[in-house]
């Protein structure tokens, strides 16, 4: 039985992931010997990490930050909103208000937002 016989019409509308196809391209050259640094979907190499020095900088902050393990707001930390506000107009020359800036946790986030 075919499955778009149970699907509106408007389901034919909807595409792919741009995402999955660059990963998609991406194993591919890896598997041609291609070295890459994989920085997509939480899938990079796991030795890139700095495991011991980001134990102990967890610790710390567990320890230090009872708010670290709290969810931050939808559009970013406003400390680090403000800062980026102060970097822009310094490095870049132009104000932008922190309640312009939004902070998301990567690509995927900022373009469905």
């Amino acid at each position: 039985m075919e499955y778009e016989t149970f699907l509106a019409g408007r389901a034919n509308w909807i595409r792919g992931s741009a995402l999955a196809d660059v990963m998609k391209k991406a194993a591919e050259l890896k598997e041609q010997g291609k070295e890459l640094i994989s920085l997509s979907a939480g899938d990079s190499d796991p030795n890139f990490i700095p495991r011991e020095a980001l134990g102990e900088l967890t610790k710390e902050i567990l320890e230090n930050i009872p708010a670290s393990v709290m969810y931050t707001p939808a559009n970013g930390i406003p400390e680090l909103r403000e800062e980026l506000s102060k970097f822009i107009e310094k490095y870049e020359g132009y104000k932008v208000s922190p309640d312009d800036i939004i902070v998301t946790v990567g690509g995927t986030g900022s373009s469905t937002s």
